[in-house]
Formats: C-alpha cells, sequence, structure tokens
C-alpha cells in the first residue's frame, strides 16, 4: 500500500439493513473521500448471520426447513439488490448469490446426512452474509470489493493465532492497488 493515510469505516447489520441504508451508508463514505485512502468494512445486512446459523441448526437437525429459510435469505439479498443496484449490476449480484447457494445446498445436504454440525461449517456458511453484503455495497458505489479471507493471513502460534503481516500486507497490497476506495468483508 501507498505511504497515504487510511481512514476505515465499519458498518454492521443494521446500518445495511435494506437498499436504503446501503445508499445511507454510500453518502456517509462519499462525504469522507477528500484526502484518505477509505476501507469500508460491511456485516451481513441485519439478522442474515442469525438467519443464516439458524439454517446451519435446521440441516443438522434433518429438518428440511433449512432449504425454505436458505431461499428466503437469498431472495432478500435479490430484493435488496434490485432496489438498490441498477440492472446489470444487479443482475451479476444475483448470479453470484445463486451460484453460492448452490454451494451451500451442498454443504448443508452433508450436514443433513450426518445430523451433525461443526463450527468449520458454521463459519463458512454464516460467512456469506458479509460476501453478499460487501458485494452489495462495492456494486452500489462502483468500487472494489477484497474478500478479507484471501489477504488477511492468520497463522497458529504458542501464544493463539498471530497475523503474518508481510504476507497479509502484501496480499492487501495486491488486492487494493492504487484505488482509493474498497469495500472489505468482515463481521
Amino acid at each position: 500500500m501507498s505511504s497515504s493515510s487510511w481512514v476505515v469505516h465499519k458498518f454492521g447489520g443494521t446500518s445495511v439493513a435494506d437498499a436504503e441504508r446501503y445508499r445511507n451508508v454510500a453518502a456517509i463514505v462519499r462525504a469522507d473521500a477528500e484526502g484518505a485512502r477509505i476501507g469500508v468494512v460491511v456485516s451481513a445486512m441485519a439478522k442474515v448471520t442469525d438467519a443464516l446459523l439458524e439454517v446451519c441448526a435446521l440441516a443438522s437437525k434433518r429438518d428440511d426447513g433449512y432449504l425454505v429459510k436458505l431461499d428466503a435469505i437469498a431472495k432478500r439479498h435479490e430484493q435488496v439488490a434490485d432496489a438498490l443496484l441498477d440492472a446489470r449490476a444487479a443482475s451479476s449480484l444475483k448470479e453470484k448469490v445463486a451460484q453460492d447457494i448452490v454451494d451451500l445446498r451442498d454443504i448443508l445436504r452433508a450436514s443433513r446426512l450426518l445430523g451433525h454440525r461443526t463450527d468449520a461449517i458454521d463459519e463458512y456458511v454464516s460467512g456469506h452474509g458479509e460476501v453478499w453484503s460487501a458485494h452489495m455495497l462495492s456494486a452500489h458505489l462502483g468500487v472494489p470489493f477484497v474478500d478479507a479471507r484471501k489477504v488477511l493471513v492468520v497463522r497458529p502460534s504458542d501464544l493463539g493465532p498471530m497475523v503474518d503481516w508481510p504476507v497479509s500486507r502484501a496480499r492487501t497490497h495486491a488486492a487494493v492497488g492504487d484505488a482509493k476506495l474498497v469495500v472489505i468483508t468482515g463481521f
């Protein structure tokens, strides 16, 4: 990254609950766009993380209601995309969500068949809320999307997990380049 300073904004789920809230976040970020480079970290839309964890719980209990709830989560994202984005960006985002839903159905079906869930399944499934939210805002702002899972490297150590700063910095620089504004997944 360049030597210019960064300003990081963090918005939780309530701040990105619907299309109007995304517009409010975009206005705040644009108002702060003078000078510093800006990183915007967003959570999943309000209640999406909890809903995705509920989907995991239902699948592991062999309750096929998980499919209905997963479809409802996808539909909510599609509706917000249609209300917030131009037709091309909305179509692209809806395609991304649909592809992810196919993968999530496969993982959740395995959990259903086993009658078991793991932390790894919960983290993977629930993490999609942040990914979809960050894609939504980056498409609305017309700026790069950065998937924190691909740039932040954490390694085990005697003191617990530690960030590998040199590798993380290099990956972040490669992902961000010279962009003045980026949207990053976050929890």
